[in-house]
């Protein structure tokens, strides 16, 4: 009952950090707990995906659904364990890709995986990036910068195998010229509309048919069991609103977030970097970076010497500008050197673990606390919340426990609590309207325990601050509507039901007569029914019938000069009879227009995302795959 609890641990910055590791097709990547008990839920080539990095990834989708669709999101709707199975076949399918990319040689550098952190909108302050924030909102989700860094890393490494597959795609000339040609096909087009209306006019029924037709449907008149509600509600927001904050509580906590509220310093660095690899060992590598150093001593320009030396290709064309960083961000050895230099000074050559730098600090920034006035209102509110979350906690406590044990009444907790009993109006399965809306006191509503044994409800959660208990206040077994009440909608409905048929015969038979040679036009004139010509029309056209436009480029079209006549039922449940008598290809663009190039990356976007589908799949039918369901 006190899930809401456990769900405000997984909060906005929660789902800020899921949204940030997002590729395509949603695979994310995994978290590493070598330490942790392994039980499986799949493996992929021997490699256990365990059941807590499925419970992880599961809870991000679920957090995620319910952005989507809100307060009344029920995964019951969408099929739980389907939802479920989607989450397991992501983690394979990121495991796969892993895999592959260990393989073929990928790596995410630290540059590169420090500058993708830096860049995180979720992470910046007012002068960019805050590695407090960023320290404070990893903490939020009981994280260490170096567990989210392995996290964020794993994704990116698995980005960079997908990213080449769908960028390494391409489209043809000919293929977008053949993609306008169709896109942009105009046709010629005449149609008559058979109205439905005219026909319900010459539809009679009598008496006996309508009540033979209610005796055999009655369960359609069914007016279906109701109930109207008590409830008390409990929200964080009202429990805000009772708490009192002083000026010494104030002062007390900036004093305790001193740290927080001083701006971090950052620094503003361009490197040069000299790898040591495979193909370079050290000690060449520290020659060509002290070569470099004795240039930039003599007077050259650092950028320069960056943009045609520096071999990290994050950079180097930037003149080796990395931006601005803090503390706990870069290599230990370069983090070192930038905090040791002054503004414009270029460091002695640079040991790293990746090989040797160059480093000129460029700018400084940051290292001023704020004042207490400009942050005393947002320590306020801070203090306020975190109460109000407290107080909120054992009020949920107390309506648990006294709804419980006064089973028959919400007289005691509201009492107790300071709630006011609200009702709501009848409503039946699945409807309603305010609070009947949410699913789960909709279906909690008619359970045994609510509705059968008139029992308060348990606390429902239906909204991470909001928190109601409900019972019965008024109950209405269903009942069938009298054939009086329901007479006219049972004639509307046969009315309508034989005038369709008539229509269709109508408008079948008029097909014959125009294919036989009959003017469409004079049909039309000769039987009141409409008679259009819009001309040349393309696929979004405003002034057609939408249902028409599909019908009439889905159709043949006309050869040999001659005209396509044909039929379609319209939703409105008028019959349209169409004539095709021409086709005009769409205009091909210029090569080097705007919307040759939007089409030529639409086009190219899909093949690549096509090409990754294939791609996995390629990779499943390869690999050793089990799943366990019963652990998910």
């Amino acid at each position: 009952m006190l899930q809401f609890i456990r769900n405000r641990a997984q909060g906005t910055i929660s789902w800020i950090i899921v949204g940030l590791i997002i590729i395509p097709f949603a695979l994310w990547g995994i978290n590493n707990y070598e330490n942790e008990a392994t039980v499986s839920v799949a493996s992929v080539n021997g490699v256990d995906i365990t059941q807590r990095e499925y419970q992880n990834e599961y809870q991000r989708e679920r957090s995620r659904l319910q952005s989507m669709y809100g307060e009344n999101f029920d995964i019951a709707l969408l099929g739980e364990q389907r939802v479920k199975q989607e989450v397991v076949d992501r983690l394979v399918e990121t495991e796969l890709l892993y895999q592959k990319g260990v393989d073929e040689g990928f790596r995410v550098s630290d540059v590169q995986l420090n500058l993708s952190i830096q860049g995180i909108d979720a992470f910046q302050g007012d002068n960019g990036f805050d590695g407090e924030r960023y320290r404070r909102a990893l903490s939020m989700q009981g994280m260490q910068p170096a567990e989210f860094e392995d996290y964020y890393r794993r994704a990116l490494f698995v980005d960079q195998n997908q990213t080449g597959i769908i960028n390494s795609s391409f489209s043809t000339a000919k293929e977008i010229e053949t993609l306008f040609r169709l896109s942009e096909q105009q046709r010629e087009l005449s149609y008559l509309i058979v109205p439905l209306d005219q026909f319900m006019e010459k539809v009679t029924v009598d008496d006996e048919t309508l009540k033979s037709h209610y005796d055999a449907n009655k369960e359609r008149y069914e007016i279906p069991e109701k109930v109207s509600l008590q409830y008390v509600e409990l929200t964080m927001d009202d429990v805000a609103k009772s708490i009192k904050v002083t000026d010494e509580q104030i002062r007390e906590l900036y004093e305790d977030r001193l740290s927080e509220l001083t701006e971090e310093e950052q620094r503003r660095a361009s490197h040069i970097l000299i790898l040591v690899d495979e193909d370079t060992d050290d000690a060449s590598a520290l020659k060509k970076i002290e070569d470099l150093s004795r240039r930039i001593k003599s007077g050259e320009d650092f950028a320069k010497l960056a943009k045609e030396f520096s071999q990290d290709p994050g950079s180097a064309e930037l003149g080796g500008d990395l931006d601005f960083f803090g503390k706990g961000v870069m290599d230990d050895a370069f983090e070192e050197s930038v905090f040791s230099l002054s503004k414009g000074e270029v460091s002695e050559p640079v040991k790293s673990s990746f090989g040797y730098h160059l480093i000129k600090l460029t700018d400084v920034r940051g290292g001023k606390t704020k004042p207490f006035e400009d942050v005393k209102a947002q320590l306020k509110e801070d203090i306020v919340q975190q109460k109000a979350a407290d107080l909120f906690l054992d009020h949920a406590e107390t309506l648990a426990n006294l709804t419980y044990e006064n089973p028959e009444s919400l007289d005691a907790v509201a009492s107790e609590l300071g709630l006011s009993i609200n009702k709501t109006a009848l409503f039946s399965r699945g409807q309603g309207e305010g609070i009947a809306q949410n699913p789960k006191v909709n279906s909690t509503a008619f359970s045994e325990d609510v509705l059968g044994e008139r029992n308060n409800s348990e606390v429902l959660e239906i909204a991470n601050d909001r928190l109601v208990v409900i019972r019965i206040d008024e109950h209405k077994d269903s009942s069938i509507r009298p054939f009086e009440e329901v007479k006219e909608e049972i004639l509307k409905e046969l009315r309508r039901a034989e005038a369709l048929k008539l229509v269709k015969l109508e408008g079948e038979k008029l097909v014959v007569d125009m294919k036989g040679g009959a003017d469409g036009e004079e049909l039309a004139d000769k039987n009141s029914y409409e008679w259009n010509e819009p001309g040349f029309v393309t696929r979004n056209s405003q002034e057609v019938d939408r249902s028409i436009l599909e019908y009439v480029f889905k159709a043949k079209k006309p050869e040999d000069n001659k005209k396509v006549i044909s039929g379609v039922e319209l939703s409105s449940g008028d019959y349209a009879v169409t004539v095709i008598s021409g086709v005009k290809a769409g205009e091909v663009p210029k090569v080097s227009s705007s919307e040759w190039k939007g089409a030529e990356q639409m086009q190219t976007r899909m093949h690549g995302m096509a090409d990754l589908m294939r791609y996995i799949e390629t990779l499943k039918s390869e690999a050793d795959i089990t799943y366990s369901t019963e652990n998910y």
